[in-house]
């Protein structure tokens, strides 16, 4: 009987390619976290920069002081999806200032 030219991979080299997979995905893992972490940050940020924007529009079309968000909605401003947890519904925009929301991974600030 004659035996096959072809080499099998043997449990050794099967579980040392599998410690080294486990390896690469212990440190990938964290770095995708952080990506998504800073993508959703960047994402709120630019929430609050619209709607501070929006804000200083309707203070300069009606004359008024201060604007809440609910009324920004009301008069047209299309609402700003969570994307973090956050919410919306108690910023009050002035003349100026800072508009500060808490979201599942702190707090993120605008400055306007």
């Amino acid at each position: 009987m004659r035996r096959s030219s072809a080499r099998a991979f043997s449990l050794v080299e099967v579980l040392v390619v599998l410690v080294i997979l486990a390896l690469l995905a212990t440190m990938a893992i964290p770095a995708c976290q952080r990506i998504r972490e800073n993508s959703e940050r960047q994402t709120v940020e630019q929430n609050l920069e619209r709607i501070a924007e929006a804000g200083q529009r309707y203070l300069l079309d009606s004359g008024t002081d201060s604007v809440t968000y609910p009324t920004l909605v009301d008069n047209g401003f299309d609402p700003v999806p969570s994307v973090a947890g956050e919410t919306y519904q108690h910023l009050v925009v002035r003349n100026s200032g800072m508009l500060e929301v808490e979201t599942n991974d702190g707090e993120v600030q605008y400055d306007y």
